[in-house]
């Protein structure tokens, strides 16, 4: 029996509008490889997640929380931790057009917005930008910093690495005594806050340490020092996504469970089970993704 050789390229990529130009995009590998080596997503460190996975709880001190809710992350806190389903993330990722920042579907073109981060997470989306010179020091200016924003010195100068800390470093401090004192409180708060941004909302490649030029950004926890952390979130989003798209990309990075409650509200028939039937008092402040 002869071979029969069968190709699923199409011959003239530009009359299908649902598909990127040759070589272009990562669903072009589709047609030409198959699926070889899929995209790994990057998530939150494990230590975290076991520590936070129920907060609020008798492990987190309510002044804290307040420090926390102040600073606009009480959402982030709310909605948990969920195991992220890369399959999802995958065919997001290559129906995500660069040109338009949108997922091209077969219905039409969706993306994710402000209003959704601000919905779903309850991350602000005005106020003064998230911004700033991402700072090159020595150990020792690393280690004062760490004194005065987290309230302690890593036992270890080898784990402030240019800069960086581990989060496992930071859970394990989060066991440490609290004294009764408001700057106690903010410092624990930072340290919450600290892990929260390496682990859910700016994940990048190193899982498992974060930069403390994060420091800077939240050291004012009042109301009144509120950033626009949610326009930086969608930033950082569409950025990942339109790198994702590229060819021989590996890995994806970013706030990448803010992108699967996005799919799970927007397709509700891919979603899990809804724990509360309503939504409870603290959803008046939107933070719609506590429902799963």
């Amino acid at each position: 029996m002869a071979n029969i050789n069968v190709t699923c390229i199409p011959r003239n990529p530009e009359l299908l509008w649902l598909q990127a130009p040759q070589n272009q995009h990562i669903s072009y590998n589709l047609f030409t490889h198959g699926v070889e080596n899929p995209l790994k997503s990057r998530r939150c460190d494990s230590g975290l997640t076991n520590h936070i996975k129920s907060l609020p709880n008798e492990r987190i001190n309510e002044n804290v929380f307040q420090h926390i809710r102040n600073a606009s992350f009480e959402g982030v806190f709310k909605a948990g931790i969920h195991q992220i389903d890369h399959q999802l993330i995958v065919a997001l990722v290559e129906r995500w057009r660069p040109e338009t920042h949108t997922f091209h579907f077969p219905i039409g073109e969706a993306t994710v917005t402000l209003q959704d981060v601000q919905v779903l997470w309850g991350l602000p989306i005005d106020g003064p930008v998230v911004s700033g010179t991402w700072a090159v020091m020595d150990s020792d200016q690393w280690i004062v910093m760490c004194q005065d924003y987290l309230g302690f010195i890593p036992e270890e100068v080898e784990e402030l690495n240019q800069g960086r800390i581990k989060i496992s470093t930071l859970v394990e401090h989060l066991k440490d005594r609290l004294d009764d004192d408001d700057d106690a409180y903010q410092q624990r708060a930072r340290i919450y806050i600290l892990a929260m941004i390496a682990g859910q909302l700016f994940v990048d490649s190193s899982q498992y340490d974060v930069s403390l030029n994060y420091l800077e950004s939240i050291d004012d926890l009042s109301i009144e020092g509120r950033l626009s952390w949610g326009s930086a979130v969608l930033a950082c989003l569409y950025r990942n996504l339109c790198k994702a798209t590229l060819p021989g990309t590996k890995g994806i990075q970013g706030p990448l469970l803010l992108l699967q409650l996005w799919a799970w509200e927007r397709m509700p028939h891919i979603a899990p089970r809804i724990v509360h039937g309503r939504l409870p008092p603290y959803q008046n402040q939107h933070c719609y993704a506590a429902r799963w």
